[in-house]
């Protein structure tokens, strides 16, 4: 697979099941042994194909649901917008999620998703953004720190699917992104 054919593009709900088929492969693969194996099992194309398909009908404001795609098959998405957490400043916006199917990794596909979300949140007047990863998820960060993100120095506990993790935060300057 080469770049060439890859494009990225905004979502429709044509698209929620495929997001929703990354989203659950991209868990089990890059979650395993990050969250409880029962949490994994339990994770549902058909349930996630709806929570897309509500996001993308009803985005926050300024958000976007991106999809990249070969051919009718979606690879990849993400998702950015307004930071979420109260506390954020207007300037900094958020890359929410960013995933790519465990087959396709290291091939490109995260790297024009994460264009396409800075350049979004560029164009919605963001300077800087920020997202959050699992403190102990080593393929996630690598990406980010390649791409050019940089620890905040903040962390969260979150719970997710009744499990108790850490995440930590990664800044970017928007203008200064290098992307690898």
């Amino acid at each position: 697979m080469g770049e060439s054919d890859i494009a990225v593009r905004p979502a429709t709900t044509r698209d929620a099941a495929g997001i929703a088929r990354v989203h659950v492969d991209s868990w089990r693969f890059a979650y395993r042994g990050l969250l409880p194996q029962a949490v994994l099992d339990d994770l549902s194309v058909e349930r996630r194909t709806e929570f897309w398909q509500h996001a993308i009908t009803h985005p926050l404001p300024h958000a976007l649901t991106l999809v990249a795609v070969r051919g009718d098959q979606v690879i990849g998405f993400c998702n950015c917008g307004p930071a979420l957490a109260a506390d954020t400043p207007d300037h900094i916006g958020e890359v929410a999620t960013i995933y790519v199917d465990p087959a396709l990794i290291r091939q490109g596909v995260g790297r024009r998703l994460m264009d396409a979300a800075l350049d979004h949140l560029a164009r919605e007047g963001f300077t800087d953004a920020e997202l959050w990863v699992l403190e102990h998820n080593t393929i996630g960060r690598r990406f980010y720190e390649g791409y050019g993100w940089t620890r905040s120095g903040r962390t969260k506990v979150e719970a997710i699917h009744g499990a108790s993790v850490t995440e930590v935060g990664y800044h970017l300057h928007i203008a200064d992104r290098h992307p690898v």
